[in-house]
């Protein structure tokens, strides 16, 4: 409960106290992958992403996550370097060593009710009820993967993902990735993603959706990630 007060405090913040510099969402800025096709509804999406140590001051943040969204609705689960949540910053994988964790966002049509797995178990570990939605309540009709930073206007904005900065090499050692993303589709099967684009709104950060490759741990990957140093001023 502690943590959910402190995320709605943080994004009052966020969404108050600065000018905007993206129509919804002020100073927040994204390299993404989602779906296009509409006429699905989605029962959930999963992936595992690469967790990293990006360095943020301040209010800032940096973060990599699944979403899924039925406007106006929306739930967003991974990992994110956010002091002004959680009073530290946890380094956790290096050049040399490299973690991740597997994600599950799975839309029960039995009861509208949406639940969080986790790790190769998909062990439940948290639910949304349906009633907390206007419209996510009877499924998706986005799923998204990739990036998400926030830095104030004026202030050099935070890496993403690896912080090394996106060589979009697939090599893993230094681009951000989600691999293995999935979608649930209406008979509940978990699938590789497809019918999918992707989408940054500042050169700072990119992305590559590299699609489903013949590797059977990487399946469809992308990449994303990108040094930062943005202030606002559209210089690009």
């Amino acid at each position: 409960m502690a943590d959910l007060k402190r995320t709605k405090l943080a994004r009052e913040i966020h969404n108050s106290k600065y000018k905007p510099l993206t129509i919804n969402r002020p100073g927040t800025y994204y390299a993404i992958v989602r779906t296009t096709n509409t006429n699905i509804v989605y029962h959930g999406g999963s992936a595992i992403i690469g967790v990293y140590n990006p360095k943020v001051k301040g209010t800032q943040y940096s973060s990599a996550r699944i979403k899924v969204q039925n406007y106006p609705d929306s739930i967003e689960v991974g990992w994110t370097v956010n002091p002004t949540l959680y009073n530290d910053t946890q380094p956790i994988s290096t050049p040399e060593e490299q973690f991740d964790l597997k994600l599950m966002l799975f839309w029960d049509s039995s009861n509208g009710n949406w639940f969080l797995k986790y790790g190769h178990d998909e062990t439940v570990i948290g639910f949304w009820p349906k009633n907390a939605f206007t419209a996510l309540g009877d499924g998706a009709n986005y799923v998204y993967w990739g990036g998400e930073i926030f830095s104030p206007p004026g202030v050099p904005s935070p890496p993403m993902g690896s912080g090394y900065g996106a060589k979009l090499d697939e090599d893993t050692r230094y681009d951000a990735y989600c691999r293995k993303i999935k979608t649930i589709n209406e008979t509940d099967y978990v699938v590789n993603a497809v019918d999918t684009r992707s989408f940054s709104d500042i050169v700072q950060y990119e992305v590559i959706d590299e699609g489903i490759v013949g590797v059977a741990e990487i399946q469809h990957i992308i990449l994303f990630g990108g040094l930062g140093g943005y202030t606002g001023n559209k210089d690009f």
